[in-house]
This record gives C-alpha cells, sequence and structure tokens, in this order.
C-alpha cells in the first residue's frame, strides 16, 4: 500500500495556476497556519472580500508550507458555515495533478451554484413586476425581453477567461434546470420539482439533481 506524502502547498498552487486560477496563493491566516486562497473574488456585506475557495490547514517547514493528508480541507470562503461544501483529502499520495483537477472542479460547481442564486433572485423580481413572462424556460430566453447578462454578479479577477466562461455556462445550465421545473409546477407537477437548493448540493457533490 503507498503511504500518504505531505501536500506541498506551492506544488499545488502551481497547478491550480495552470489551470487557470491565476491569482492562487498560499498566505499566512494567523496563528501558524498557511492557506490557499483562490479567486475570483466577491464581495460580502459586513465582511469585506471572499475568494472562491480556500484550502487548508497549512503548516510550515524549512521546504515550505504543507497539508497533512486527512486534515487538509477545500471548500467556500464562508467562516466554515457550509460544511456540506467542503471537501477533505482523505489521501494523497504525490498526485498533484489529479488533486488540482478536484479543486478546479469543485470551485466551478460552488461559483456557477452562487451566481444561479443570484440570477434567479434577479428574475423571480422581474417576474413579479411583469418583466418576464413566467412561462420562460431558459436563460437564453430571457434575452427576448432584457439582457440576461445583467442577471449574473460581476466576475472578479484572477482567474483566466477560459474558467469565467466554465463558470458562466454552468450557471446559466442551473438557471434553465431551476426555470423548467419552476414551469412544471405552474403546470400542477410539482412532483417533477427539485429546490434550488437540491440542485446546487447536487452539484457540489458531482452529481446533477
Amino acid at each position: 500500500m503507498t503511504e500518504n506524502v505531505n501536500i506541498n502547498m506551492d506544488r499545488l498552487v502551481a497547478e491550480l495556476r495552470k489551470r487557470g486560477a491565476e491569482g492562487a496563493q498560499v498566505f499566512h491566516s494567523g496563528g501558524g497556519c498557511q492557506t490557499i486562497s483562490v479567486p475570483p473574488t466577491h464581495p460580502e456585506d459586513g465582511y469585506g472580500e471572499r475568494h472562491a475557495m480556500l484550502l487548508g490547514p497549512g503548516n510550515w517547514s524549512t521546504e515550505g508550507p504543507f497539508g497533512y493528508a486527512g486534515e487538509f480541507c477545500y471548500g467556500p470562503d464562508d467562516d466554515g458555515a457550509d460544511h456540506a461544501a467542503c471537501r477533505t483529502v482523505e489521501t494523497f499520495t504525490g498526485d498533484y495533478e489529479r488533486l488540482a483537477d478536484d479543486v478546479m472542479a469543485h470551485l466551478v460547481g460552488l461559483e456557477a451554484a452562487r451566481y444561479a442564486a443570484f440570477a434567479l433572485e434577479g428574475i423571480g423580481e422581474d417576474i413579479a413586476a411583469g418583466r418576464v413572462p413566467a412561462s420562460v424556460t431558459a436563460f437564453s430566453q430571457l434575452h427576448d425581453y432584457v439582457d440576461a447578462n445583467d442577471y449574473l454578479p460581476q466576475m472578479g479577477g484572477g482567474v483566466s477567461f477560459e474558467v469565467e466562461m466554465q463558470i458562466v455556462n454552468a450557471a446559466t445550465d442551473l438557471v434553465t434546470d431551476e426555470l423548467r421545473k419552476r414551469a412544471l409546477e405552474a403546470l400542477g407537477q410539482p412532483g417533477l420539482v427539485t429546490s434550488l437548493a437540491a440542485l446546487v448540493y447536487g452539484w457540489i457533490k458531482g452529481v446533477r439533481a
């Protein structure tokens, strides 16, 4: 059996940057703890700027910052409020490419869910105000009535254009899924409807709800 090795945080950051997280970096988060922050960033009322994801905890050695398998986690920058969205690296044998791929896939899912929730709030307001018909069943249809891109929050910097498009495309797919389910609900078929929360957590777990 291959034994676990420590996670070199500088090497992991290098792999994340190769995958488009250009602003990923290791920082000292207090008490001797090393943490990786991964963009894009977004403002939060009463807090300031948050990153899409944090990875840690990490320690420091003469060889640089490192984390232990079984303790090292990655998830949203929300003070641990959403534990369901945090993933623990239970085992690590030195495959930095695979770990970086997993982290980036989770980041896209988390950001897409956040974008979709933001967009659906605005779409709901416009439907209530009569600017958009309740019969709309796809994000693309919204362009017939408004500039649908305005429903999406502004993207923070620090990621490549390719990563931005992955997030936006995944978010608009989630919005379309939810609009279709709401249309079915309006037709009296609530059993076919999945709530946005279930849809978001299904994405986070890597399974489309």
